[in-house]
This record gives structure tokens, C-alpha cells and sequence, in this order.
């Protein structure tokens, strides 16, 4: 796992972000999403739900939860909806963000994924002005 300092008590000038995404791809267009919205923001990744889990638990029984947790639906291991279901067991929805990104645009998915306890369900962008866009406006929210 990648990561950059997940302090407990975080300085006002930082936004921490948990990454779960297995694409080196959708990654850098993330980090350079992230540049491009606000130097605050803090990024960790995980390559997989199973290891966002274990991370995103460990976590939370350090008390240094991350301020927002984004979510790749389809990884190895443990897709995402897995990830996100197994994460609510341990975290409530009132403790940590999950926003989930996911290739589909069926309505089906989406359910699936607000079921799994996910916040949000944001259809990966198919153009990297509006992948900044759709990032900026999730991050937005939370920031």
C-alpha cells in the first residue's frame, strides 16, 4: 500500500483521501485530479478490496480514519460493494465517507452499491476534464 501520513489529528490544511483502485491508470488520473483541485488534499491506495479493508480497519482502531474513502467497484480479491459491506460492519456511515466510482451507468449497479452502504455512487468520467469535474465535485462535498 501506498501511503501518505494518516495522522489522528489532522492539520486544517490537510484533506485526507483513501484510495481503493487496482487500475495504475484511474490512480495517476486521481493524484492528478486531486493536484489539480486543492494542495490539501492527502492521498493512501490500496490495489484491492481486500486490502482497504484490512488498512481501513486497522485505521479505525488507531483512530486516524481518513476524511473520505473512494472505491473502485471491480478489483481483485475483493471487489468494491464487498469492500464497502464489509467496512459498514466496523465503521458506520456517519464516521467515514464512502464514495464509490464504478464504470456502469445502470441503475442496478448504483443499487447495489447504496445497499452495499456506500454515500455515493459516481460513474467513472469517460474524459479527464470531466473526471477532474465529477472528483472535484465529490471531494467538494467533503472537504
Amino acid at each position: 500500500m501506498d501511503t501518505l501520513n494518516m495522522g489522528g489529528s489532522l492539520a486544517p490544511e490537510e484533506f485526507h483521501v483513501f484510495l481503493a483502485d487496482d487500475s495504475d491508470d484511474d490512480i495517476v488520473l486521481f493524484r492528478e485530479a486531486f493536484g489539480a483541485i486543492d494542495s490539501r488534499i492527502r492521498c493512501a491506495v490500496a490495489r484491492n478490496g481486500k486490502e482497504a479493508v484490512e488498512t481501513l480497519t486497522a485505521l479505525k482502531r488507531e483512530g486516524r480514519l481518513p476524511d473520505l474513502v473512494l472505491m473502485d467497484v471491480n478489483m481483485p480479491v475483493l471487489d468494491g460493494c464487498s469492500a464497502v459491506r464489509i467496512l459498514r460492519e466496523e465503521i458506520p456511515l456517519d464516521e467515514l465517507a464512502i464514495v464509490v466510482f464504478s464504470s456502469s451507468d445502470l441503475l442496478e449497479d448504483a443499487e447495489v452499491v447504496y445497499r452495499a452502504g456506500a454515500n455515493a455512487c459516481v460513474r467513472k468520467p469517460d474524459t479527464y476534464d470531466k473526471w477532474v469535474e465529477a472528483i472535484r465535485a465529490v471531494v467538494s462535498f467533503y472537504l
